[in-house]
């Protein structure tokens, strides 16, 4: 847990370094690379006073980052993109009270070389999978059953075709 946590401060402290001044940048002569993304912090939380249907007050926190990364210089083309998001959620209740709520990684590229005006012959490439271990909530004081390992499951996909832009 205390890796998953570093990993997502060390890669949100990484985004918000790269971030640019607008004004800068409008001054700034044009480059091959344009980086931009966003990082954040949500939170919600549900309170119930007699609520016949059921249901716990709880709390969520999800802290999350998207990267893009934009090459273009003549007839090649190559855009990355990153995207993470981890949250926990407290509920009130005796056992179990600190529960994954979610808990992503996807990483994608794609790069391109023109062979037409606006016509790609390109090369894909995407991974997904999580950062923490899945637990069964069960509830009781028993310990929570292990569902999925960390970067497990996982999806890598490759892929070749034609892009229009």
């Amino acid at each position: 847990m205390k890796k998953t946590i570093l990993f997502v401060a060390a890669l949100l402290t990484a985004v918000v370094m790269t971030a640019q001044d607008e004004t800068a940048a409008e001054t700034a002569p044009v480059k091959d690379w344009k980086w931009s993304g966003i990082v954040g912090v949500n939170a919600t939380a549900t309170g119930m006073v007699n609520w016949a249907a059921g249901g716990k007050n709880n709390v969520t926190g999800t802290a999350f980052g998207k990267v893009r990364c934009l090459y273009e210089k003549n007839n090649l083309s190559w855009e990355t993109n990153l995207d993470v998001e981890y949250g926990m959620t407290y509920v009130d209740q005796k056992y179990d009270q600190l529960q994954k709520a979610s808990d992503h990684l996807k990483f994608d590229t794609k790069f391109g070389w023109a062979f037409k005006k606006n016509w790609y012959l390109t090369v894909n490439a995407s991974f997904q999978t999580q950062f923490d271990l899945g637990r069964e909530y069960s509830g009781t004081a028993d310990v929570n059953k292990v569902i999925s390992n960390i970067l497990a499951p996982s999806y890598t996909d490759i892929s070749v075709g034609i892009d229009w832009k």
